[in-house]
């Protein structure tokens, strides 16, 4: 209960008490004056909880963080500013806030509002410094940081902690060693070698902390260390997750449901209990439906007794399939119904723990849209088998329960609603989806084939459309505009396909998209087709060079050769064998398109890949932006 009669706003972010203790209720006390929420009629407090160390992920091949919990609260006005109670939890050290209103976030600058916990006589507790600097360089906030920011305050935050409690320095080696090298570069390799000595203890060895030491040895182009830890870890744990991994590759390179069923039988004998079973499963039978092979599909998936498989390949293979009417598709509602079933218990009474980087409400949007493509993929067959009024009784939930933004859900839902004669409604819908830059390449020729319908030709239909893009194509830019940075590209040279040197400097003058990518990244992949659109649209006055980093084929430029020649891809190909320009440019994940403009100034970074539509639309917007 807050109960005090007067606070001291004087500040911007401020807490009571002072220094805090785990366990204790903390009153947090923001004044927006003079940040962005300045003005706002609401506020609302992310609070980021961290624990004394780095905290091992289920997986081992999944980069741990030492976040114990974020959540959200909404504050109340007082007097000149806004303030909330939190119950902290005994088991963290320090917290990380940032407050936001509908629209903007006031991230102090990207580090967060920083509120250590202390011991009862007012000493920060073990790990409150090191801890910060982990929770920010993880993810979310740490996207904000940049190598000044990383340099002079993380890992300031990082030598205070160790020279204050020594023996932490082991409990935060992961973040620690992660700061290093993004703030150093390739200065900060002999540093991580020294420490990874120090953690090379035989007696304890485990298969996680073998697999820490081969790649951080890796990371830093030891390649001799990290192969020979590797080796170790096959010697000592030959049927480890390891060595699982490695075989279960072999999985994904098999053609069809036959030779992906027979593989998975044999590996699953041999490794019952690999924690990729589940994906394997849902991976053949979106197969068998991809083939055509309904009832085979069904067959398989009685054959599992209830053993789980991921609904991600079975949902997208029937998505592969939705221009097909055909009552053989019957089987697959079995199928999905029971994905319905589960999603529908998970959304209203959730099983597991709620995820440690999300807040609640993300988490229950992230189930809602589990349920909502459940229920989309139920009415696609449904429509498939002809009976259109029931299927719209699915499409529509899934539309209400991802709240109108998702592009699949809400092409699929204006389609069938089409089927049925609601042609005014499917109308709506599309129109609003494309407006607010929701869509999908199909959702354009729904909207023709409406447009014919009602206006008796497709005359004035181009028109229309640009109407509708237009307001979609401004937000973008503005939304752009709005994140555009000013960061000089380092220069490089690297060798093309063709064995011919090509640097940079070579296309001074000219805006350059630097597109990271690996033969064995799906998204990668998948942006291609859309790469070689915008390759081609703007091929005179935009170089696209497309960097091969973190390529782990045996012969990486036979391997980037076939590619490009298997799929008709006329793309200039660097390779980046050593990943030094990957490292340079400070890429996280691939793939990660880089805008450099005339000026050679990075001005733009495109992460991953949301779809074809998507992805033309953003270039179109910074190609424009920056060719004004």
């Amino acid at each position: 209960m807050i109960s005090c009669s007067s606070y001291d706003f004087s500040g911007v972010f401020s807490t009571l008490p002072a220094k805090p203790q785990a366990g204790e209720i903390v009153t947090l006390l923001y004044n927006p004056k003079g940040t962005v929420l300045e003005g706002s009629n609401q506020v609302s407090a992310i609070v980021r909880t961290y624990a004394d160390r780095d905290l091992q992920p289920v997986s081992m091949f999944s980069m741990p963080n030492n976040v114990v919990d974020t959540e959200e609260y909404k504050m109340k006005r007082k007097q000149d500013g806004w303030l909330v109670e939190i119950l902290v939890p005994d088991s963290v050290v320090g917290l990380v806030v940032t407050l936001h209103n509908e629209t903007d976030t006031d991230y102090s600058e990207g580090l967060g509002y920083w509120v250590p916990l202390h011991t009862s006589d007012q000493h920060l507790l073990p790990g409150a410094e090191a801890g910060y600097a982990a929770a920010l360089v993880r993810r979310g906030w740490g996207a904000k940081l940049d190598k000044t920011l990383y340099a002079d305050t993380l890992l300031g935050f990082y030598n205070n902690e160790f020279s204050r409690n020594p023996a932490k320095k082991a409990d935060f080696s992961f973040s620690h060693f992660s700061a290093l090298k993004k703030s150093k570069g390739e200065d900060a390799y002999l540093e991580i070698e020294a420490n990874l000595e120090a953690l090379n203890i035989p007696d304890q060895w485990t298969e996680e902390h073998l697999f820490f030491l081969s790649a951080w040895y890796g990371a830093v182009k030891n390649q001799e260390k990290a192969d020979y830890f590797k080796t170790k870890s096959r010697e000592k744990f030959p049927t480890g997750r390891w060595v699982q991994r490695e075989e279960a590759i072999e999985f994904y390179k098999k053609v069809g449901s036959t030779e992906k069923k027979e593989f998975l039988d044999e590996f699953e004998a041999k490794y019952p209990d690999h924690s990729g079973l589940s994906y394997m499963r849902g991976v053949i039978i979106g197969e068998y439906i991809k083939e055509g092979s309904y009832k085979q599909a069904f067959e398989y998936y009685t054959t599992l007794n209830n053993k789980p498989w991921s609904e991600r390949p079975v949902f997208s293979a029937v998505n592969s399939n939705k221009d097909i009417e055909n009552d053989e598709l019957r089987p697959l509602l079995e199928i999905i119904n029971k994905s319905v079933a589960a999603y529908r218990q998970e959304y209203d009474e959730p099983s597991a723990t709620k995820p440690r980087l999300k807040i609640s409400g993300t988490w229950k949007e992230t189930r809602a849209t589990q349920l909502a493509l459940a229920l989309d993929a139920y009415g696609l067959v449904t429509n498939a088998i002809g009976n259109t009024t029931e299927a719209l009784t699915y499409c529509e939930e899934a539309y209400q329960l991802t709240k109108k933004q998702h592009k699949q859900v809400n092409e699929h839902y204006a389609a069938i609603l089409l089927k049925n004669g609601s042609t005014a409604i499917a109308k709506e819908i599309l129109e609003e989806s494309i407006i607010s830059g929701i869509q999908t390449p199909d959702m354009e020729k729904i909207l023709q084939e409406i447009f014919i319908g009602t206006q008796g030709s497709e005359a004035g239909f181009s028109s229309y459309y640009s109407d509708l893009k237009t307001k979609a194509f401004g937000d973008l830019k503005a939304k752009i505009e709005s994140e555009l940075v000013t960061q000089r590209a380092p220069s490089f040279t690297l060798s093309d396909t063709d064995g011919k040197e090509v640097s940079l400097s070579d296309y001074q003058g000219k805006i350059v998209i630097l597109d990271f990518w690996a033969t064995w990244c799906g998204p990668c992949k998948a942006s291609f087709p859309a790469m070689k659109k915008a390759r081609n649209k703007y091929e005179k006055e935009v170089k696209i060079l497309f960097v091969n980093s973190k390529e782990t084929a045996k012969d990486k430029l036979q391997a980037v050769k076939d590619l490009m020649e298997e799929n008709d891809y006329p793309f200039h190909v660097l390779m980046d064998n050593k990943n030094a320009v990957f490292e340079s440019y400070g890429i996280s994940l691939l793939p990660t398109k880089v805008i450099i403009g005339k000026d050679g100034n990075i001005r733009h970074r495109s992460f991953g890949f949301r779809g074809e539509t998507e992805l033309l639309d953003e270039l179109d917007a910074i190609i424009s932006i920056l060719s004004s």
